[in-house]
């Protein structure tokens, strides 16, 4: 059975939400810290680089006198065009989710302080506009490079047909299945679940559309009582860890391609992933998950001196609370973001093994 040893405990010492919202607060911040990680990571690794291999010495001097400004079209009109379109699929999904982790962070402190209308406020720039071009560069990196080359802003300006079909498309290509609600989350204003009523109202204190109308005599979100704000923080904690999973594992496919991460270290990171956010759920769901995923089937194998551990209970407790540590070499596992230390390529026996 797993052992509790609270994963809600930890920081609870500025939350101001009632203790049964901990667990998802936490998954949040966990996905927060894996985003961050991923960001250093490539940044540690100058991966937002990418090498250009030069026909001759006059080529590579040329290309060294053009002016910054000049250079996405000299290696599109010089046999560099793949280069030329990596680089900018790196540098704005970066840029992009760098800005998206700002926003969403500050949102989940202002949601665990019981500001609620503030963490609503907050939401809707990252997952109306960040996550959507994320998405448009997820399933047409091309087309959205051209547009912010070569068009007006007007060009890419993104249409709510467009979002959904982008959507749409990286369930049936990605496999990414968590999103049957993001579309309607997030931009589905007449929809009863939709954030788009909520939201509008905390960033406007008097709205008129039909849609999220004012009731009379009321300012949004000005007048407002205790249960209220409860009754919004709890649907913030049901909602936001559904989207931000879905998010999450998106850009971090994006990121895995970018990298060249191997399957072995793809599968324990989205294994830990899985098991982070249904401990945010419940320890029902939690358990259920755990045995249908078959986790002691796969190795946790020590980065420092080899050691294979099981993926028992105990050792699940661990990674959870991020307290896994080797007992041969005293060595510890950062599992509170995503785990880099399984890139040893000698390790892809094991999960071949296992597959």
């Amino acid at each position: 059975m797993f052992r509790k040893k609270k994963l809600e405990g930890i920081q609870n010492n500025y939350l101001k939400i009632n203790p049964c919202h901990y667990r998802q607060h936490n998954y949040l911040i966990y996905c927060n810290d894996v985003l961050v990680r991923w960001l250093q990571w490539i940044d540690e690794h100058r991966l937002c680089s990418v090498s250009i291999n030069f026909a001759n010495q006059k080529e590579m001097e040329d290309f060294q006198s053009i002016k910054d400004s000049d250079i996405f079209e000299w290696l599109k009109n010089n046999g560099h065009k793949d280069e030329m379109y990596e680089i900018n699929r790196r540098h704005i999904l970066c840029s992009l989710v760098t800005d998206f982790c700002h926003y969403m962070l500050e949102s989940f402190i202002c949601a665990s302080k019981m500001k609620p209308a503030v963490a609503y406020a907050l939401l809707r720039k990252p997952l109306r506009d960040n996550l959507a071009y994320i998405e448009w560069l997820r399933v047409n990196p091309t087309e959205m490079i051209d547009k912010l080359l070569y068009s007006d802003p007007s060009e890419y300006v993104l249409s709510k047909e467009q979002k959904k079909q982008h959507i749409e498309k990286i369930c049936s290509e990605y496999q990414i299945d968590r999103q049957k609600g993001m579309f309607v989350f997030r931009y589905e204003k007449n929809a009863d679940i939709s954030l788009e009523k909520i939201w509008n109202k905390a960033n406007h204190i008097v709205t008129t559309q039909n849609y999220t109308k004012s009731d009379k005599g009321d300012l949004n979100f000005v007048f407002v009582d205790v249960d209220k704000w409860e009754h919004l923080t709890s649907y913030y904690y049901s909602v936001v860890p559904l989207i931000m999973s879905y998010a999450l594992e998106l850009i971090v496919s994006m990121f895995e391609e970018i990298a060249g991460i191997n399957d072995f270290t793809q599968t324990i990171n989205k294994i830990f992933l899985i098991l982070h956010q249904s401990y945010g759920m419940s320890d029902e769901f939690f358990l259920e998950t755990k045995k249908n995923l078959d986790v002691d089937r796969f190795p946790m194998i020590c980065p420092h001196c080899g050691k294979n551990y099981i993926l028992n209970d105990t050792n699940v407790d661990r990674i959870l609370n991020n307290k896994f540590m080797c007992k041969r070499c005293k060595g510890k596992v950062d599992s509170a973001n995503y785990i880099f230390d399984f890139e040893n390529e000698n390790i892809n026996w094991i999960f071949n093994g296992l597959a």
